[in-house]
């Protein structure tokens, strides 16, 4: 809507300029003289007429309205042609400024002095963009053509405009003062304008690279190709790549036209892709983002001729869309919406203009060329603007949410303490339970095991005076009381037994106590294995049996070494009805003693086990027994810096093992298997 205000208002100047039509007359006090209005337009459908042959049609150009505006022409050339009257003191030398900036070739045929200084009625000159800036008359950013212009009389000037883009132009005449403060003024703008544009691309796309945010990176190339459109549009490139030629420039300026619709094709996509309903958009903008892509390649070969209307239309899509996107969110009120409402207003306005004017739509008047360049330089300030505020916003609801995580970390913290605290009563209080468990438990433990000892004390005195009757009773009978003694022999061997447990506990609880206070003297294990095995083959006659018994002597406590021995062999006495054999033999600086038994052996799971205190194996459990006496060996044996093991005989049978060290303080070798 705003696009169509301004050409509606522009139409009525159109007007007043056709009004002003025929031969231009050259003021003498005006520094400055525009020709719109003024000029007059043949179309060469081949491009092969010559200047001679236009001159003498010059009854077929038809006058113009305004500026001269051709869009885009497939082949041929055109003709324009300019009336000069000059009034007194006006004639001399003018310099005229041809604003063609997407013209290639321009070649002019003006009044002007050749080398000697003779008076040209029509030399022949050539600009345009293909011809390099330091083959023009003036070494500048435009097209100037200087004219020596006769008194008295009408002059004529000729132009032949040709070339693969659009073909327009606006025609000044100047005085040297006033073109070079024209120029002058123009560069400064220029430089101001380009200049902030192309540092504020090189800080968004740092900004963008730092945020990791893609559109502020799409923003900073849009600004940045934007910026060498308008250097390129403007002229400058002929002159700051003025080494190059002149086919290279203008297509790397094709090139870098296209890329610009590429970034603001992303860019639009980038602010906006995130509105609900928008995908159909949001693929129209992503379809032209690549036709901009293949248009940069269709560019660098020289075929932007030939894909050039096609991307005007897709400009003019693109145009109509970003405000309409930008209206979207200023109704949902967010804050960078206004924002991006007048810059992309702005840019619709401009470029609608614009591509009008290019396709040949619309007239080419004085303002398009500060007024497309002021639309675009407010466009892209209202984008940034847009994007700080989209940033200020974001970083407030940032805090915001920070504030709130921190409360609720805060909450979730003192809940935590809570609980734990909770937690932690709970388990004192179940600790302090166990504890008072364990202590009851300790107690109910002490009280038994003094019980044990109270009556196994007890129990000695009248199993001592029944064993004493015994062996009375057993001299006092004769040789025919056969059977009277069989029946003391009973009763002696069950005070024996009984006798046994009694020393089994006492022996159990001593060890407990006392701390295993060993009485360490030098103890002969050859010796002390020999009286065990006679001591317990008295009772058991033609069953046990001493293998090879060497003398040899270790640091031990001989009781405490005796209990071991007489723990193992009765073990193995009452577990079978074979023989039982124990051997000893020198091993790993110590001594390894050895009871064998021909019994059905000790099953590998229970190995262990029967070393532990009260474990008794389930398959002997008819036996007599207590489960203390291994437990016992074992524990005598450690305390001695040895080990106790048992295993498997090759014929059949346990065989128990121990290996006590020479002297205590000797390091433990491993048990060994077998």
């Amino acid at each position: 809507m705003l696009a169509l205000l301004v050409l509606a208002a522009l139409l009525p100047s159109q007007r007043a300029a056709a009004a002003e039509h025929g031969v231009l007359a050259l003021p003498s006090n005006v520094l400055e003289v525009p020709a719109k209005g003024h000029l007059e337009a043949l179309y060469d459908p081949t491009g092969a007429l010559s200047f001679e042959e236009v001159r003498a049609q010059g009854g077929r150009f038809a006058a113009l309205p305004g500026n001269f505006n051709a869009s885009y022409v497939p082949k041929g050339a055109w003709w324009v042609r300019l009336r000069l009257a000059p009034e007194p003191g006006a004639n001399g030398q003018w310099w005229l400024v041809i604003t063609a900036p997407y013209t290639d070739h321009i070649a002019v045929y003006a009044p002007d002095q050749d080398a000697d200084g003779t008076l040209m009625r029509n030399r022949h000159k050539e600009s345009g963009a293909m011809v390099p800036a330091r083959e023009r008359d003036l070494f500048t950013f435009t097209n100037v053509v200087r004219l020596q212009v006769p008194a008295g009389e009408t002059s004529e000037i000729y132009l032949r405009l040709s070339g693969n883009r659009a073909l327009n132009a606006q025609l000044t005449l100047w005085r040297l003062p006033e073109l070079a403060r024209h120029l002058t003024l123009s560069v400064l703008t220029f430089s101001l304008g380009v200049g902030a544009a192309i540092i504020t691309s090189i800080g968004t796309l740092v900004m963008a690279a730092w945020l990791r945010a893609p559109q502020f990176g799409w923003y900073g190339a849009y600004v940045g190709a934007v910026s060498l459109v308008f250097l390129g549009n403007g002229g400058f490139g002929q002159v700051l790549l003025s080494s190059w030629d002149p086919g290279d420039v203008i297509r790397l300026q094709n090139m870098v036209g296209c890329f610009s619709v590429l970034a603001g094709a992303f860019m639009v996509r980038g602010l906006f892709r995130t509105r609900e309903g928008a995908r159909i958009i949001d693929a129209l903008l992503k379809a032209l983002g690549l036709f901009s892509a293949l248009c940069v390649v269709a560019s660098a070969f020289g075929y932007y001729k030939v894909v050039a209307p096609y991307l005007m239309l897709g400009i003019l899509g693109l145009a109509l869309v970003s405000p309409w996107l930008a209206l979207q969110q200023v109704r949902h009120r967010e804050p960078a919406g206004l924002w991006y409402f007048v810059g992309f207003t702005s840019y619709c306005a401009a470029t609608i203009w614009f591509s009008l004017v290019v396709l040949g739509v619309a007239p080419l008047t004085d303002f398009l060329g500060w007024g497309y360049q002021t639309a675009g330089f407010l466009h892209m300030a209202a984008i940034f603007a847009g994007l700080a505020s989209s940033m200020r916003a974001g970083s407030r609801a940032r805090r915001r949410l920070e504030s709130q995580l921190l409360a609720l970390s805060r909450s979730n913290e003192r809940q935590l303490e809570f609980a734990v605290a909770e937690r932690t009563a709970a388990l004192n209080e179940e600790v302090e339970g166990r504890r008072r468990a364990e202590d009851a438990l300790q107690r109910a433990l002490k009280e038994q095991r003094n019980f044990l000892v109270m009556v196994s004390h007890e129990f000695r005195t009248p199993l001592s005076t029944m064993r004493l009757a015994v062996t009375v009773m057993e001299r006092g009978l004769g040789t025919g009381m056969s059977a009277l003694r069989r029946e003391v022999d009973k009763v002696g061997r069950a005070v024996t037994r009984l006798s046994n447990l009694i020393d089994t506990f006492l022996a159990d609880e001593w060890l407990e106590h006392s701390a295993m206070m060993l009485q360490h003297r030098p103890v002969d294990m050859g010796a002390l294995v020999a009286d065990v095995v006679h001591d317990q083959g008295s009772q058991a006659p033609g069953r046990v049996f001493l293998g090879p018994c060497p003398q040899t002597v270790i640091e031990g406590d001989a009781v405490l070494l005796r209990t071991v021995l007489d723990n193992l062999v009765g073990n193995a006495l009452k577990h079978t009805d074979g023989p039982v054999t124990a051997s000893l033999a020198p091993a790993d600086d110590g001594v390894l003693i050895e009871v064998a038994d021909r019994g059905r052996g000790v099953p590998e799971a229970e190995r262990e086990e029967i070393f532990e205190r009260y474990y008794r194996s389930p398959s002997t459990v008819t036996r007599p027994g207590t489960g203390i006496g291994l437990y016992l060996a074992r524990l005598i044996v450690e305390q001695h810096a040895g080990w106790i093991k048992v295993g498997d005989r090759s014929e059949g049978g346990s065989v128990f093992k121990v290996w006590l060290p020479r002297q205590p303080g000797l390091d433990r070798p491993t048990a060994r298997e077998g």
